[in-house]
């Protein structure tokens, strides 16, 4: 059988897109999410006339069969205020949970906060459950997200090209619906330079004031799979 010009043109295309596929993949795991063990920096929150300095650690991670899950702890000086787990795979980074530690927050199926392929203009959604503590009851939820255009932001050491990443969270409790407004900044190689999430009236604005930092003696994974 012959294979007209157009469709051997369609089949050598699909073939390269198979090929180069997993390799943009995972750079963009690289780019966008470039941490390790041990890992930590620094973030200065604004809420209000209120600011509070943050740093945050990448306190373990424990390999998955299709990637790592990660912890990671924010703290105001020695005071642990907030903790989250992810899965990091080839299909993106996605939340577990996350909040203080006596009110965590947990997502079924887990928050896609990145999807790759990651690029301006790429969309993707989500719909789960929320449930606040470990014994609280899930309530019905959906997400949808989109990629702009790469923005400057200024951060401690200089400005960098950043992907915003906005996030819409609608959540219904009891038949009344809220809705949480999260935009998200990445730079290539660093990692999330800055968040603004809204609730209502309340913003919460945070911008990266250190570039992480793996520490020599534990940059390295948590073989023994405890958090």
């Amino acid at each position: 059988m012959l294979i007209s010009r157009s469709r051997l043109r369609s089949l050598v295309l699909f073939v390269v897109c198979l090929l180069i596929a997993p390799r943009v993949i995972a750079k963009q795991t690289a780019d966008f999410w470039p941490f390790s063990s041990g890992r930590t920096w620094s973030m200065e929150a604004h809420i209000g006339a209120k600011k509070i300095t943050q740093s945050v650690t990448v306190r373990s991670l424990v390999p998955e069969t299709d990637g790592a899950k990660y912890f990671l702890d924010y703290r105001s000086g020695a005071a642990l205020i907030q903790t989250e787990s992810y899965l990091v795979s080839a299909r993106g980074v996605s939340r577990y949970y996350g909040g203080g530690a006596a009110s965590l927050t947990y997502y079924t199926p887990p928050l896609p906060v990145l999807q790759y392929p990651l690029a301006p203009g790429s969309k993707w959604y989500w719909t789960g459950t929320i449930t606040a503590g470990a014994g609280g009851k899930p309530s019905q939820a959906s997400a949808a997200w989109s990629a702009t255009t790469p923005e400057t932001v200024t951060i401690t050491t200089g400005s960098v090209s950043a992907l915003r990443v906005h996030m819409d969270l609608t959540v219904t409790v009891n038949g009344k619906r809220s809705t949480v407004q999260d935009d998200t900044w990445y730079a290539k190689g660093i990692g999330p330079v800055r968040q603004r999430t809204s609730v209502g009236r309340a913003t919460v604005d945070s911008v990266m004031v250190s570039s992480p930092v793996t520490p020599p003696e534990t940059g390295t994974t948590n073989a023994g799979g405890k958090p």
